[in-house]
Formats: structure tokens, C-alpha cells, sequence
């Protein structure tokens, strides 16, 4: 799983989208998953915001 954070202005999302579609072309499971709003680091007081996230990485 990749997360990405929307507003990321350390490393571009295109750098996210570039490994997500190499894994997939090679038939790897894999997901992208855009934060909106997020940045680089994610917002630590947003406990709902990690709470899903978790979630969703445990489902992965």
C-alpha cells in the first residue's frame, strides 16, 4: 500500500502514481491512497484521519 499525502510538497504525487502503476504493470497487488488535504507528514492530532488509515492498511 502507498499513502500519499495530497499536499505533499516534499515528493510529488506523481512519484507515488510512477511506483503504483510500475507495481501494477509487474501484477504486484498494490493500492494508492491519495490523503486529501495531507501533506508530506500527516496531521497528528487528526485521530479520525489515522484511525481509517489503519484500518485501511490492516485490510490490506
Amino acid at each position: 500500500m502507498i499513502v500519499h499525502g495530497e499536499a505533499d510538497i516534499e515528493v510529488s504525487l506523481l512519484q507515488s502514481e510512477l511506483l503504483y502503476n510500475t507495481l501494477k504493470r509487474f501484477d504486484n497487488q498494490v493500492e494508492l491512497c491519495i490523503l486529501e488535504g495531507e501533506g508530506h507528514t500527516f496531521d497528528l492530532i487528526n485521530k479520525e484521519l489515522h484511525q481509517d488509515l489503519y484500518t485501511k492498511i490492516i485490510d490490506f
